[in-house]
């Protein structure tokens, strides 16, 4: 009955394991980012239990392992538990990386404005955008076209509300085609 309890709570706390740390590795995604500030509680304590379950199973097996206790189980758990924490720091830089390459253009809105803006233009014509109004975070990707002095977005999903589709270059500023009011600043990496 002791071994057997041992097995299912093992499973329990794997299966736990496996789904809260693969819903993080998606949401690192680049277009996955998208929450309100009332979510960031949620994340808060989502990404907190998971700590202390990676902790506690990580310690589990490690003693156990010592005490050579199905050890060749224990060290394949320990390997794909730091195999899964690696993945959650580094799968965002990683996909940035090779999807989405070296960043060209920076782009941003001024500082007094309400909606903070950030518009990462990358060498493969790709972008990333993250825009945030004082209560939801959303997160768009894309592709764009540079000609001469004007930019054209084209969003992957939805539209960002707070994003034009076309803007006209002049000096360092980005001026919206469609909307006479938007100005974003144009930062060269």
């Amino acid at each position: 009955m002791k071994k057997e309890l041992k097995i299912f709570g093992q499973i329990i706390i794997g299966v736990i394991i496996i789904s809260l740390g693969i819903s993080t590795i998606s949401f690192t995604i680049p277009g996955n980012r998208n929450f309100t500030d009332a979510d960031q509680i949620y994340l808060f304590y989502r990404g907190a239990f998971l700590t202390v379950c990676i902790i506690g199973f990580l310690i589990n097996s490690v003693i156990f392992y010592k005490k050579k206790q199905w050890p060749k189980y224990r060290k394949i758990a320990i390997l794909l538990t730091i195999l899964l924490v690696v993945l959650i720091f580094t799968m965002r830089n990683i996909i940035t990386g090779t999807y989405y390459g070296k960043v060209l253009y920076t782009i941003t809105n001024t500082n007094n404005a309400y909606t903070i803006i950030k518009l990462r233009l990358f060498q493969n014509k790709k972008f990333i955008s993250e825009t945030y109004d004082m209560c939801y975070n959303v997160e768009n990707t894309g592709t764009y076209v540079l000609t001469d002095n004007e930019l054209m977005l084209e969003f992957k999903e939805d539209k960002s509300q707070y994003l034009e589709t076309q803007y006209r270059l002049k000096g360092d500023s980005l001026k919206s085609i469609n909307s006479e009011n938007e100005t974003l600043i144009w930062n060269r990496n």
